[in-house]
């Protein structure tokens, strides 16, 4: 199978894991496989927790993926170990009556840093709207949260697929064909290439996942195309 067709399949395993609002009898959809252009994760049930695992990263030909070390990690005596076989989530458990994920914290890496994020916290940062913040970053791939309400432009992205979580509120999105609506702990990937328009009657709060670079108004420059790169 092609590396893109397992983007298309796998991209949001992670992104469904992130969801503040899954519902607990619905976890089984997380487990499976998640695709960077770095590399494969395997997001798997690990006792009471879930695991994240790098299974393997593309290299150039002739070179050992486990010579790819994890050099950036803040511990130095952990800077030799290979990034193949690494765990990158942890602490994260089901809360049956609330149906949530509660704690947690990602590894990046990159950055060779742990974080927990709390989208609430987050959400309480900014209050502009249609302006996309970064919260984290995954190998090339962005975590962003963004409020909206009212309109916004028909756009596309060429190059990418784009993944819409409802972390609060209702969304729609336009399609040519069709307007789906999206409701608190749902999620959408639209493709790429594919001419959207989301709304909001009412403010929600969403999160993005999308390669770095991407910008939030695609092929289009207009009022609302914010700054990209926000972190907060």
């Amino acid at each position: 199978m092609a590396k893109r067709d397992l983007t298309n399949i796998y991209l949001t395993f992670f992104a469904i894991f992130l969801s503040s609002n899954l519902d607990a009898d619905n976890n089984h959809s997380m487990v499976g496989y998640w695709l960077t252009s770095q590399s494969i994760v395997l997001v798997s049930k690990c006792e009471n927790e879930l695991c994240a695992t790098i299974e393997h990263i593309f290299v150039d030909e002739g070179i050992d993926q486990k010579s790819i070390l994890d050099n950036n990690n803040k511990e130095k005596s952990l800077r030799e170990r290979t990034l193949v076989g690494i765990n990158l989530i942890d602490g994260f458990k089901y809360i049956d009556g609330a149906k949530k994920l509660s704690g947690g914290r990602i590894y990046d890496p990159g950055r060779g840093r742990t974080k927990k994020v709390n989208f609430k916290d987050k959400f309480k940062k900014f209050s502009d709207q249609w302006s996309p913040k970064v919260i984290a970053e995954l190998n090339d791939y962005q975590f962003k949260l963004v409020k909206i309400q009212n309109d916004f432009i028909w756009h596309k992205h060429v190059n990418t697929d784009e993944v819409f979580i409802v972390i609060k509120g209702e969304m729609f999105i336009e399609f040519k064909t069709e307007t789906i609506n999206l409701e608190e702990g749902e999620m959408i990937v639209v493709p790429k290439g594919t001419e959207h328009r989301p709304f909001a009657k009412d403010e929600a709060c969403i999160m993005l996942v999308e390669p770095r670079g991407v910008v939030n108004t695609g092929d289009k420059t207009d009022e609302l195309t914010a700054p990209n790169d926000q972190w907060i």
